[in-house]
């Protein structure tokens, strides 16, 4: 124990300015933005990425939101907003999806360095080995260039807690508060019950009721108003049908899947071939109502039918969401001819996920994808001994970082669980990392009174 707490004194001398931090963390974005530009010919695009430039690039040209690509342009309810119009701006420009990669690689550099100014103004140490954590992460590193929402969702979210974190939460502070929180819900609907734990976190903080109330219809406001959106074109209050869509077509087909001894992509067949076969999308007005309907229905006939395969699955995804590595995005970007390739449904046990996933790989992304597996079971590790100091010295921040967590790994299981899910607790991860810090330094040496934060 001693020689371990021994390298934690030395790493709390170090001392890293917000510039400096930015200027780490541009190094390896701008490296992999090159690598993979140059070497893997890499379009920084998935298949959600194209769905993501079409609404864009119909809303600059036709005026509608609409994945349509051509009349008539029926309004889409798979997807919300927030990213599309981010790159609107972008489209006006240029075509290159990579001129839009390098300006949200340099942009990822700000999470480390949000990370480092939140841990710092609550009087917490570690500041610095924290943010270098969030610096190396490379899944980060891959994700954040890339045509999706999950790079500018990180960003939102290292800038939510920070906001969260301020010393006072005046009323100004918890407008900005509920900006941000309407900008995460349009960026990703994941974020949409959020708002439910801003009510409890700013009656803890001691806000005024006047406030909390403000805050809290600033944040719905505009979100319930695209639900409405939604409901006038398919009677269906909801801000995105994608939690539903994924929740059949993925996590109970990966379930039925599992209990049948049946390949993953056999049993998403059938239940496509059903959707496509028993709704008139194109002359029902509420063919997308009688989808969800039957989305919801017919998952929760798997799961009663098969609750032990259930429970594997779904636990299954939670420890994938914070352990898996990006090893398909790096050999993807890489230049693999394999492509996008993953191994989790791989029909079998254990033996013959690896043997699929050591043929679906080349040495370099594997490489990768070991370090970062690796690096991921650190920063749970530390997650755990962290959060265990957080509740002795820090009890709010320690419940805040925790419900954060659940939310977004429950969330994040009922579906294929992906590695780039895993962006918006990372910077939520590092304060409970900097915590460990506790151990190696006295307690006599930490800010107090007003030069802490009392969270």
């Amino acid at each position: 124990m001693k020689p371990i707490i021994g390298v934690v004194s030395r790493l709390l001398q170090v001392h890293f300015t917000a510039l400096q931090v930015f200027a780490l963390a541009l190094i390896p974005r701008l490296l992999w933005w090159a690598v993979a530009y140059f070497y893997g010919d890499y379009s920084f695009c998935t298949d959600d990425s194209i769905q993501y430039i079409q609404l864009a690039d119909n809303v600059l040209l036709k005026g509608c939101f609409s994945l349509s690509p051509e009349a008539p342009f029926y309004p889409d309810i798979v997807r919300t907003p927030g990213y599309p119009f981010w790159l609107i701006p972008f489209r006006t420009i240029t075509d290159s999806v990579a001129f839009i990669a390098l300006v949200q690689s340099i942009m990822g550099a700000l999470v480390p360095v949000l990370v480092l100014l939140t841990i710092r103004r609550i009087g917490m140490p570690g500041a610095s080995a924290a943010a270098f954590l969030t610096v190396i992460d490379l899944s980060l590193v891959v994700f954040t260039p890339l045509a999706l929402s999950d790079g500018l969702f990180a960003l939102l979210i290292a800038l939510l807690v920070y906001l969260l974190t301020a010393p006072k939460q005046t009323h100004r502070c918890i407008a900005l508060t509920a900006l941000v929180m309407t900008a995460l819900i349009f960026t990703r609907p994941i974020a949409l019950y959020l708002p439910l734990g801003l009510l409890i976190w700013w009656q803890v903080r001691g806000a005024s009721f006047k406030a909390v109330t403000m805050g809290f219809v600033m944040a719905l406001t505009l979100p319930t108003a695209w639900m409405y959106r939604n409901y006038t074109h398919h009677q269906t209050f909801t801000m995105s049908s994608i939690g539903v869509n994924t929740l059949y077509l993925f996590h109970a087909a990966h379930v039925q899947s599992k209990a049948e001894a049946r390949t993953f992509e056999a049993v998403q067949a059938e239940y496509l071939t059903t959707v496509r076969s028993s709704f008139d999308w194109e002359h029902d007005p509420e063919a997308v109502k009688r989808f969800l309907a039957h989305c919801r229905q017919q998952s929760l006939a798997v799961y009663r039918a098969h609750p032990l395969e259930t429970i594997e699955v779904t636990a299954s995804n939670v420890m994938a969401f914070f352990v898996k590595p990006p090893r398909a995005y790096f050999d993807l970007a890489l230049g693999s001819s394999m492509g996008y390739a993953p191994v989790s449904t791989t029909p079998g046990g254990l033996n013959e996920k690896v043997s699929a996933l050591l043929n679906q790989t080349g040495y370099i992304a594997l490489g990768l994808s070991l370090s970062q597996l690796v690096l991921n079971l650190l920063q749970l590790a530390l997650c755990a001994v962290g959060l265990r100091y957080l509740f002795k010295r820090k009890r709010p921040l320690a419940w805040l970082v925790l419900c954060l967590l659940i939310y977004f790994a429950s969330l994040s299981a009922l579906t294929q669980t992906d590695a780039r899910f895993r962006l918006p607790v990372i910077p939520v991860m590092a304060l409970a990392w900097s915590a460990t810090f506790y151990a190696a330094k006295p307690r006599s040496s930490y800010p107090t009174g007003s030069d802490a934060s009392r969270v």
